[in-house]
């Protein structure tokens, strides 16, 4: 008779035992390879003085090609969703579509604010080479985002979103006193604690072109890259 399957033909209990830890495993390996999907609230005080709640996700793509040391996990795509004026079940939602050159790391919101016209502004940066970031300014004014084109000048501010925006273990409410200590961190580069006004902005000792040249992606290596789908 086997150890695995009684006279009466049932499974036996060392087959359960080894299927329960197996299943387990199996389970664990699946949330360990997985790609989360973040997603917090965050308290924002526009520049007219106005303080609203705005709802935050981030996709991560885990490990692999993703990842340059093929480890961890990179934010991939950003959203940003809100009702204004809160209650009124207007919303309006913003999703990234830009990646650095390799393919890794998406566009990182840094400002959203309502200007004068009452349209919508979010500015993000992303990076284009190792020393440079450029900013790209999205509007939304009759219900749809358009981008600003990189010749024209941004406002120069500082960002109101939270800097951390990109990590995995984001959760619940991030209010403005948590916020304004993350921003003071003295890890985060000039580049990302305010934007503007050029569209481009590069680190001390950057010796190159202006503006920098921004290179094509590996689309061998990066196929999922938004320019290798064109």
């Amino acid at each position: 008779m086997s150890i695995w399957v009684t006279s009466e033909g049932r499974l036996s209990n060392l087959s359960r035992w080894v299927l329960g830890v197996g299943g387990a495993f199996a389970l664990i390996y699946f949330w360990a390879i997985r790609e989360p999907h973040v997603t917090w609230q965050e308290e924002v005080r526009l520049s007219n003085g106005e303080l609203i709640v705005i709802e935050r996700d981030v996709r991560h793509a885990g490990g692999g090609g993703a990842w340059p040391h093929g480890q961890g996990s990179v934010p991939m795509e950003h959203g940003i969703r809100f009702q204004y004026p809160a209650g009124s079940g207007k919303w309006v939602e913003w999703r990234s579509s830009k990646l650095g050159p390799q393919g890794t790391y998406a566009e990182l919101p840094l400002v959203i604010d309502l200007l004068p016209d009452r349209t919508w502004e979010i500015v993000t940066a992303v990076a284009i080479n190792g020393a440079c970031r450029r900013y790209t300014a999205y509007r939304n004014g009759t219900g749809s985002w358009s981008e600003l084109p990189p010749s024209e000048k941004i406002s120069a501010r500082a960002a109101n979103l939270f800097l951390a925006g990109g990590g995995s273990d984001i959760s619940g409410l991030i209010k403005l006193p948590e916020k304004e200590k993350e921003s003071a961190d003295p890890r985060y580069l000039s580049t990302i604690r305010q934007v503007g006004p050029e569209s481009y902005a590069c680190i001390g000792g950057y010796v190159g072109p202006w503006p920098p040249v921004e290179p094509p992606p590996d689309c061998g290596r990066y196929p999922g890259h938004p320019a290798c789908k064109r």
